[in-house]
């Protein structure tokens, strides 16, 4: 087999390029020397030619100032039967010292891999002003050489990799990195202990995308804070665990800047290193906030309650955004796979806290976010929604686990908290979520449309005494799934999600467990069963959708409705139950709807009790109306003398039970209009709507599972344009009366309601 030694070329800086030299790399030779023979790059090897020369008759040595070229037409003049096999394979270059370079432009096409290896230790990549290293068109430029070129590196195409993985040079990629159209850099395939640097600071303008492989040990940082600057999209495919941006526990403790980036983060797995052991694959933040090493735990406590930040964010936003993790104007998505992390802080005596704030989060089924196994114990706050947009958090959010043997159980106080912001609404809808710090809503709504087709549920937290979601007084949270622990109340809740639905307060499936910080490391976890409650604070309200007597919304709660005032000394505020009606409805006098049931109703507030906790309010009924009722039924009890210890004992036949009632005083009926813009974003999973745009008059609207009960078609006045009654799965509807725009489908189904946009040309 023949084995060429190549070099390539790589790249400059296009300013000043015209009144540069620049020399191809020709690999002149003569084709029956030794087909062992390596070909170094060198400024004193004669196979330089110039750009538009001959490699045959103009072939000559390399002079400083010069800008080295390779592509694969320099390649030609060895003929295809001499490159053979290696015109698809890697060849391997070994480089000398050139002097002071005017930059390296490498034009391998993705046919050709070229592979830099420096001669000894002392080979760098020296060059004059401006020398850039540039990567174009679709190959892979693999280096080993220490890059002191002023101007960095530029990726226009292709893929610039780290060449050894068992080199730990930092500065492969120079000063920079720019991304110009779609480049990648990789830092290599390593599995092991050796930490891998990227000390690059990464340029990505708007219009632009920069993927960055993450080796498995690699820290995306250097002694001084790195900065990434542009509104592009930088991806993170990740190779494992261990992948820092800033921070680490190696002597790496300053985040990356990102705080002048203002283009959109997506992490993937690597899917070539799926199976390579590692705990999970993607990028761990840093081990404290950008500014707030030492401050972000005096605002951000969960070991005792809420904690401070939603006061920070009313009262003084300056000061909240000196304590976050600088992602203010990221869009972050968590692709399925991929992984959100925040490393152990080890012995550095700041914060491990990492609050994060970002625009917009979203994260795709089998994607996570976690706190991390260090048992330093880290948590991360993450800030998100204030674009206002909708999103879904269709991942897993939980702590990282702890041990090598399931069951796996993470540190007491690792975890996860959120906090919702915007007027936007979210979607929760994995059944694995352990949310060990909680969620707040501050802003917009948050839906949990979970389901119970497995024995876990969304959400818990790490004490029983404290709240797993906490809405606040401008949120709203809803959903048809399960909460699966204390939830308290200051705003609103909408059970059902833009359809009817019952919203579960309950503990029973909650997935909790937790190894004590201890010598033992004893496993603590909580048993199917435990209580969960529902808190309602002065001013809240509950809105309830109705269709009739036996379709209407629906909470429950698990253990207790707990009535408290967040203002001292008691309020005679009630919480407003609003009802209002859904699609066809129909109500006769005499109905009856619970509209929320739990084990017992209790008010910590002087003054209001059972008699006078809610107030009834009604919207879009007509002459219908409602009286509402509190009904509390005592439990039922048998008590036995245990004669020999003269211990009576107390066994429960039927648990107490509580009652939140709403009955028909006079009839109505009605069709409801939908919001004109109805959230389309909810769990459509089960419908089709199709071609979309229409284009030829017709559209079909499938479910995938059951039968449809009602489709109709609705304009963005949320005026009913069109309504078909079916029991069929699958509908064609002729839409060619419709006038060109945007319409809204709804599909009713036996228990559940599917709204969808449609275009209609």
């Amino acid at each position: 087999m023949k084995k060429i030694t190549f070099l390539v070329a790589a790249v400059l800086a296009s300013a000043g390029m015209s009144a540069q030299t620049v020399l191809k790399w020709g690999a002149y030779n003569n084709t029956d020397i030794d087909t062992a023979a390596v070909f170094p790059w060198s400024s004193t090897f004669a196979t330089w030619v110039e750009e538009t020369g001959s490699i045959d008759d103009q072939a000559k040595g390399f002079a400083d100032g010069s800008v080295a070229l390779f592509n694969d037409e320099a390649l030609g003049g060895l003929g295809e039967d001499y490159l053979g096999e290696w015109a698809t394979n890697s060849p391997v270059i070994t480089v000398s010292q050139l002097g002071a370079i005017g930059g390296i432009r490498a034009e391998n096409s993705e046919a050709l891999t070229i592979n830099l290896s420096p001669a000894d230790e002392t080979v760098t990549f020296e060059g004059t002003e401006g020398a850039t290293l540039v990567k174009v068109n679709n190959g892979i430029l693999y280096t080993d050489i220490i890059n002191n070129l002023p101007g960095g590196t530029i990726v226009k195409g292709g893929r610039v990799a780290r060449y050894s993985d068992a080199s730990a040079a930092s500065r492969l990629f120079g000063p920079t990195v720019t991304a110009e159209g779609e480049g990648s850099i990789d830092l290599g395939k390593n599995n092991s202990g050796t930490y891998k640097k990227l000390t690059a600071d990464l340029v990505i303008p708007e219009g632009s995308t920069m993927n960055v492989y993450m080796s498995r040990y690699s820290m995306f940082t250097a002694d001084s804070v790195k900065k990434v600057t542009g509104a592009g999209t930088l991806n993170f495919y990740s190779r494992g665990d261990r992948a820092f941006l800033g921070g680490g526990s190696k002597g790496e403790t300053e985040p990356t800047y990102f705080g002048d980036f203002t283009g959109d983060i997506h992490v993937y797995q690597d899917p070539d290193f799926a199976d390579n052991g590692a705990a999970f694959h993607g990028v761990i933040l840093a081990t404290h906030s950008a500014k707030g090493k030492g401050a972000t735990s005096q605002y951000y406590d969960r070991t005792s309650g809420d904690s401070l930040l939603y006061n920070v964010s009313r009262n003084n936003p300056v000061l909240l955004d000196s304590l976050v993790y600088d992602w203010n104007d990221i869009d972050l998505t968590v692709h399925s796979n991929g992984a959100v992390a925040v490393g152990s802080a080890g012995n550095d005596a700041g914060s491990n806290i990492t609050l994060l704030k970002v625009k917009s989060l979203n994260v795709e089924k089998e994607g996570t976010v976690v706190g991390y196994y260090k048992d330093s114990n880290p948590q991360l706050a993450i800030i998100f929604g204030s674009d206002n947009a909708d999103g879904h958090l269709d991942g897993t959010f939980t702590a990282m686990p702890k041990g090598s043997e399931a069951p796996y159980y993470p540190w007491r106080e690792c975890g996860v908290a959120l906090f919702k912001q915007g007027t936007g609404t979210y979607y929760v809808t994995s059944n694995e979520n352990q949310f060990f710090q909680g969620v707040e809503v501050w802003e917009g709504r948050m839906l949990f449309n979970n389901s119970l087709d497995t024995a876990t549920a969304t959400g818990q937290h790490k004490l029983s005494t404290n709240n797993v979601v906490t809405c606040r007084p401008t949120g709203t949270i809803g959903g048809y799934g399960t909460i699966g622990g204390h939830t308290a109340l200051y705003g609103t809740m909408q059970p059902g999600s833009d359809a009817i639905g019952t919203l579960s307060i309950d503990g029973t499936y909650a997935l909790v467990g937790y190894a004590e910080k201890t010598p033992t490391a004893a496993v603590q976890e909580r048993k199917a069963g435990s209580a969960a409650n529902l808190l309602l604070y002065n001013g809240a309200s509950i809105e309830f959708e109705i269709i009739n007597k036996d379709k209407h919304d629906e909470v429950f709660v698990q253990n207790q409705v707990r009535l408290y005032s967040d203002t001292e000394g008691g309020t005679d505020a009630k919480i407003n139950i609003k009802l209002s009606p859904r699609d066809e409805w129909s109500l006769a006098a005499g109905d009856t709807m619970v509209l929320l049931k739990a084990d017992s109703l209790v008010s910590f507030v002087d003054g209001v009790d059972l008699t006078n906790y809610f107030e009834l309010s009604t919207d879009g009924f007509g002459d219908a109306t409602f009286g509402l009722k509190s009904v509390q039924i005592p439990g039922e009890y048998k008590y036995e003398m245990n004669f020999e210890t003269g211990e009576v004992i107390k066994t429960q036949l039927a648990a107490p039970k509580y009652m939140l009632v709403a009955e028909v005083l006079t009839a109505g009926s009605g069709s409801a209009e939908p919001d004109a813009i109805e959230s389309v974003d909810a769990d459509n999973s089960n419908l089709q709507v199709y071609p979309n745009p229409a284009v030829d008059g017709n559209v079909t609207v499938a479910v995938a599972a059951g039968e449809m009960a009602q489709v109709a078609i609705y304009n963005s006045a949320a005026q009913m344009v069109k309504s078909v009654a079916t029991s069929e799965s699958t509908l064609t509807l002729d839409v060619s009366d419709l006038q060109a725009g945007i319409y809204y489908v709804r599909v009713m189904t036996a228990d559940k309601a599917y709204t969808q946009k449609l275009i209609v040309k």
